[in-house]
């Protein structure tokens, strides 16, 4: 092979490679919605969920909840991650009467047969009409049991008023931090920047002081276990604690024992008999 020969081979390596290294950056740009938002399109829509048959279906301005008034002392609201419907997560339901806590499924935009956009922006509006909602009601504490996005939602809604305590499943720092570990060639202070829908919990939780438990498997790929102790790290609450699940992944969680024994002693705890 002669040098210029060589040079061109070079040449051509260098422009295929730059052209797939911007091509892919500009598909992450387009496509981060549907990275990020998994509704289930195939699931019962909201109005038509069995599990939830004796539930209060209510609408907000646009936010959907399955609600039960169990008690009038405890409520606790659930945010679910980014995959499927709150109806998917009626297991939830019963672990919560046992402990009788009166409880709020938030079914978010876009999901549940929903055919608005989810996005950030929606889903904070979704948590500032809970808020709303639980201002017309008259629980001495509020609890919130989150799902990985659902923390980003969850972190929110405890700038907006008090909360008795927090239970985070598999969540993360920030979802850009997320972005960098997945892909760490890409400067992703520009999406950041550009789609607004980064969910900063760190920074949403500076001011939070009361109670949060962290569970997040170890060996989670989809959000790695280092964003949920990040979270941990660098959080100010008092009373935090971080519940490593050795071997644990990212949608199996639920399958470990000491999961459900961390949620049952965290329901325990907090929980009124009247």
């Amino acid at each position: 092979m002669t040098d210029n020969t060589q040079t061109s081979a070079i040449k051509r390596i260098f422009w295929i490679a730059t052209f797939a290294y911007i091509g892919f950056g500009m598909l992450i740009f387009v496509t981060h919605s549907n990275m990020i938002y998994h509704p289930n399109l195939i699931a019962s829509d909201f109005n038509n969920c069995p599990a939830f048959a004796e539930s209060e279906k209510i609408n907000i301005n646009g936010t959907r909840v399955y609600y039960k008034n169990n008690n009038a002392y405890n409520i606790i609201v659930v945010y679910n991650g980014n995959a499927g419907s709150a109806c998917d997560r009626s297991y939830l339901r019963s672990v919560f009467e046992r402990y009788n806590y009166s409880f709020l499924f938030v079914e978010y935009i876009g999901y549940g047969g929903d055919d608005r956009t989810p996005s950030r922006k929606g889903l904070f509006n979704d948590a500032e009409n809970i808020t709303e909602l639980l201002k017309t009601k008259t629980y001495t504490n509020t609890f919130i049991f989150a799902e990985s996005l659902g923390a980003g939602v969850a972190s929110y809604h405890s700038t907006l008023m008090p909360i008795k305590a927090m239970i985070f499943m598999t969540p993360f720092d920030s979802l850009i931090n997320v972005a960098k570990t997945k892909f760490p060639i890409y400067p992703m202070f520009l999406l950041e920047k550009f789609s607004g829908e980064n969910y900063d919990n760190l920074e949403l939780l500076q001011n939070y002081q009361g109670e949060l438990k962290i569970i997040h498997g170890t060996n989670d790929r989809v959000i790695s276990f280092k964003h949920g102790k990040a979270l941990y790290d660098g959080i100010n609450s008092p009373t935090k604690k971080l519940f490593p699940i050795e071997g644990a992944g990212h949608n199996n969680l639920y399958n470990f024992e000491e999961v459900w024994e961390v949620i049952a002693k965290f329901l325990s705890k907090n929980q009124h008999n009247t």
